[in-house]
């Protein structure tokens, strides 16, 4: 179980004016409860974080949408609105994906907030599988205030389950360094006194399985771009390298908003179906589970990275409730994929990454 808040955990909070041209950000102004972190995935081809260093000016203008609709959502609620208070009894604050499949647990004190849980919630064939990941050490994610050169670093550990029931133990160490600051232009917009937070994850997961010990590594290269008066991060460029076994995997993700406006729950246009992927990673085969509040059809794309249709399943029957479809992988290279799901109005995006 990979997190997958580190990127977008910038914009739990916003950025306020700061001394001499470089921003900083602080705790002061949070997201409120019932509010969304909405990120928008984007086309990877030639993007590239940049130049650190003061009054840097990153040009991205030609940033282009994976997907016309909103690919990465997650809400922020009080713990004990989730499905899971009693397994995270020091947590203060949960955030949960739209579709409810995943929640974070943090905690916070003073200026300083740390991440002590996770949940991921898989579902195949009618069958969900959760798992928990508790962490023993906790780790920082943020130590307020950020701004030009400040850095630090949080050496943490957790355990989890995986679905066979093997307990993985997670050893990471976390390093955020605000390396660069100065003038966005990304797609139509201009965003002056833009801080870029530049973070490095080192994850080693360990376990026994039928006797032996099995190791595998994941390191997490991120660059976040914020700006004071703005909740969700504008830009976040992030690479993703996995090694097992000898064997390393490279991939590479871009999400941005340059809404002017911060959504809450209730607004429109966001998709409320709950679609899921599992296994994922996968090989030769995957499951598509959707549960659907009514009866319909509905369309499957998978895209490449460069927004390319490699397979398309159209016309497919939607029951109330929970569906399930097989999606063949075979023939596709390794890499990451996205797969679109279009009902009606209404589409969402999950990522898939085929090994």
């Amino acid at each position: 179980m990979k997190k997958i808040y580190l990127s977008s955990v910038l914009a739990f909070i916003t950025a306020i004016s700061g001394y001499a041209q470089a921003p900083i950000i602080t705790a002061a102004n949070n997201f409120n409860i019932g509010e969304l972190n909405v990120q928008y995935v984007a086309d990877t081809t030639n993007i590239v974080p940049g130049a650190a260093g003061a009054n840097v000016t990153w040009d991205f203008s030609g940033l282009q949408a994976a997907s016309p609709k909103d690919s990465v959502i997650s809400k922020f609620q009080t713990v004990q609105s989730t499905p899971y208070p009693n397994d995270f009894p020091s947590a203060q604050l949960a955030t949960a994906t739209v579709s409810g499949q995943g929640y974070a647990y943090l905690t916070y004190q003073g200026d300083t907030y740390t991440i002590v849980g996770e949940v991921e919630q898989q579902t195949s064939n009618g069958q969900t599988v959760t798992l928990k990941e508790i962490f023993d050490k906790p780790e920082v994610l943020y130590k307020f205030p950020l701004t030009y050169q400040t850095q630090y670093n949080s050496p943490y550990h957790a355990y989890y389950l995986d679905p066979q029931g093997d307990t993985i133990y997670r050893i990471g160490d976390l390093n955020v360094n605000g390396d660069g600051y100065g003038t966005l232009k990304i797609m139509n917009k201009t965003y002056n006194n833009v801080l870029r937070i530049h973070a490095i994850t080192n994850e080693t997961d360990s376990t026994v399985i039928q006797g032996f010990p099995y190791t595998y590594s994941i390191v997490t290269e991120s660059w976040s771009y914020s700006t004071p008066g703005k909740k969700d991060v504008i830009l976040t460029i992030a690479n993703y390298t996995q090694t097992q076994m000898g064997f390393s995997q490279t991939v590479k993700g871009v999400t941005y908003n340059i809404n002017n406006t911060t959504l809450g729950v209730n607004d429109p246009g966001i998709v409320d179906y709950n679609a899921s992927l599992y296994p994922n990673p996968a090989k030769q085969n995957c499951r598509l589970s959707i549960a659907s509040k009514t009866d319909g059809r509905t369309d499957i794309q998978i895209v490449n990275q460069l927004g390319q249709n490699v397979k398309v399943i159209n016309n497919l029957a939607l029951r109330t409730g929970e569906n399930s479809f097989n999606l063949d992988l075979n023939g596709l290279t390794n890499g990451v994929y996205y797969v679109k799901i279009n009902s009606g109005s209404e589409s969402q995006v999950q990522k898939l990454v085929v090994e």
